[in-house]
């Protein structure tokens, strides 16, 4: 697993044909794999994704040798089991792992409480919603109080993952850690020494 991965998981069930959330889904995608060649941040030469279509099975999708995404295959109903299972794999790694799952959050209340109690245990696979149409069920995904996002601020959905969810960022001890807050400490192990003028 790369260092500085992020999964992206498209719900693609039968719904996702409605109002365009499958082209939509597909366009995101496609920001996503193009971001580390458009971007100038330092951080995004570090990233990569894995991007993924979830119904009643959960694919891996393949970029195409152009670049492209190919068009997602939207049927059937979306088994969140598929999705906990993932998010249980990513967290016995024990390596930091943010889970962007773009999804209309249509789904039985059962569905959601088991894909809650799978999320609340769950320290290094984080996951964030990002809802998809204008029939998102947003109700049913707040009550995940999860990290959320509108899919046009998905580039600051990034941002989010790669600030505070690539692992341990303490809080800060001094002015002086906030300014040496960098690259060096999202993606390497150097430690930050604490300094004589604390908040106190």
């Amino acid at each position: 697993m790369s260092e500085n991965l992020i999964c992206a998981i498209f719900d693609s069930s039968g719904s996702n044909l409605e109002m365009g959330k499958s082209r939509l889904c597909r366009n995101l995608a496609r920001t996503l794999i193009q971001l580390k060649n458009i971007h100038t941040k330092i951080e995004y030469a570090n990233l990569s994704f894995e991007i993924y279509t979830l119904n009643e099975k959960l694919l891996s999708v393949t970029v195409n040798s152009n670049g492209d995404i190919p068009a997602f295959k939207s049927a059937g109903t979306t088994d969140l089991s598929l999705l906990c299972n993932y998010i249980g794999e990513l967290e016995s790694k024990k390596k930091y792992c943010p889970v962007m799952f773009f999804t209309d959050g249509n789904y039985k209340t059962s569905d959601i409480e088991n894909l809650f109690n799978t999320v609340r245990k769950n320290r290094y696979a984080k996951l964030m919603l990002i809802p998809i149409g204008l029939d998102a069920d947003l109700r049913k995904m707040l009550k995940l109080k999860l990290t959320t996002f509108s899919a046009e601020n998905i580039l600051a959905a990034v941002d989010y993952a790669i600030t505070y969810m690539f692992g341990n960022i303490d809080t800060p001890k001094s002015l002086r850690d906030i300014v040496e807050i960098d690259e060096n400490v999202l993606f390497s192990k150097v430690d930050v020494s604490v300094v004589e003028d604390s908040w106190d």
